[in-house]
């Protein structure tokens, strides 16, 4: 299994879209897409949370299993 690796999330990165909440990111560096696709991917990473008496916690997560696949597209025209 591999990982995504993104460096922030956007300013601006919340969206929702046919009932999904998105979470827009930016890469980190520049990708070697191809290694990426047709592969079980997963996600892990730090967070930051509210608190319930308003302080920030931070917390490492790491998923461990296949959260989704990003397929090849034929190139043809």
């Amino acid at each position: 299994m591999q990982y995504l690796i993104f460096d922030q999330v956007r300013p601006i990165s919340k969206r929702e879209k046919t009932g999904y909440l998105q979470v827009g990111v930016e890469t980190y560096g520049g990708g070697i897409w191809h290694s990426w696709l047709d592969r079980d991917l997963s996600l892990a990473g730090r967070v930051v949370v509210t608190q319930q008496d308003g302080t920030f916690h931070s917390k490492l997560i790491k998923v461990d299993r296949p959260l989704l696949r990003i397929p090849t597209l034929a190139i043809h025209r």
